[in-house]
Formats: C-alpha cells, structure tokens, sequence
C-alpha cells in the first residue's frame, strides 16, 4: 500500500499528517470545512487505514491551504496565512514542502520595522510627557497667579472699608420762593 492521495487507504505506519480535527484547530476552522475540502478534491489528503475502517490525513503543510482558502486567518500556532500575507503586504518566504508551497513571513524585516516602531512609540511618548511636564508647569503658575490676585483684591477691599468715610446725611433743602417775574417799562407803562 502506498501513501498517494485519494481514495486509496494507507497502513498507520507509512503515513504521517494530522487527523482532521487536528488540521482543523491548527487552521482555526471549523473541522466540517476541512471535510467538504476534502470532498471536493481541492485539499490534498491521505487515506489511512485503521482497525474498523479508515481515516483521512492532512499533510501539515496543506494546514496553510486550508487557511488561504477560507479567508484572512492567522493559523492557531501564530503563522499568518499567505492570503492575509499578501493583503498586508507583508514579505514572505516560499517554503517548498512535497510539491506545496506556504507563506513564511521573514522574521528579520518584521522584527526590524516592530523595533522601529516600538521606537517611534517611545520617542512620541517622551515628547508628551515632556509637554505634560510643561503644561503642569503653566497651570502651576497660573494657579500661584491668581491666589497672589484673589489675595490683593481682599486686601484693597479691607483697605477701601477702613478709609470709608461716614456716611453724610443729605444737606435739607431750603423751601423755594416763586419769584413773581419782573414787568419791563411798556408793561408798566400799558398796564398789562
């Protein structure tokens, strides 16, 4: 018996994979999806024979396929799949493992652009801190600014209360006289 793909069985010594359900969790798929790929031929497998019937084996190197396949997913032992590789534009390294290629993002120019971003992020967080640093100062003398104000102003209220003078009381006014308006000569003299 050989180990071909397909519908021929195989004896459990000559065929190493992972079982579906295994192929399925590294994937972060359901194990049905694994089952239907199966089906429909588009995923390679083996058939293995086991007391009672058989078993499929997924090649761990199809587990990748799976993931390509169904989406945008990062597979369960932290490997992103090629396609979310490609949307990201990411750079990745073609392994060839029996006749399947799978995306490997290159450690170095990821760990690379982490660091300097990580250092971005420190840089951008030091020049906050030094404008928060600032920004207490401010609030600080304007704060000392207008206790010295609030301070002065009770001062000259005190003040203006002490040099108050007494209140003087209105002077009474003379009661007026109605002048009766004085005649001219030619009112005199007609008589009006």
């Amino acid at each position: 018996m050989g180990t071909e793909t397909g519908p021929e069985a195989t004896t459990p010594a000559e065929a190493p994979g992972l079982t579906i359900s295994e192929a399925a969790a590294k994937a972060g798929v359901a194990e049905k999806t694994v089952r239907r790929m199966i089906k429909a031929g588009s995923l390679p497998h083996l058939k293995q024979a086991i007391p009672g019937g058989f078993r499929y084996l997924v090649p761990p190197e199809a587990v990748a396929q799976i993931a390509h396949e169904v989406g945008d997913r990062v597979l369960s032992d932290g490997v992103p799949s090629p396609r979310s590789l490609e949307l990201a534009g990411q750079d990745t390294l073609l392994l060839d493992g029996q006749g399947t290629q799978i995306g490997v993002p290159v450690a170095g120019r990821a760990l690379n652009e982490l660091q300097r971003q990580r250092d971005a992020l420190r840089d951008r967080l030091a020049e906050v801190s030094q404008e928060r640093d600032e920004w207490k100062g401010l609030a600080k003398n304007a704060q000392d600014t207008i206790r010295a104000l609030s301070e002065t102003i009770q001062y000259l209220n005190e003040t203006n209360r002490q040099l108050a003078l007494p209140e003087h009381k209105e002077a009474q006014e003379e009661p007026r006289v109605e002048r009766v308006p004085r005649r001219g000569f030619w009112q005199w003299f007609v008589g009006r």
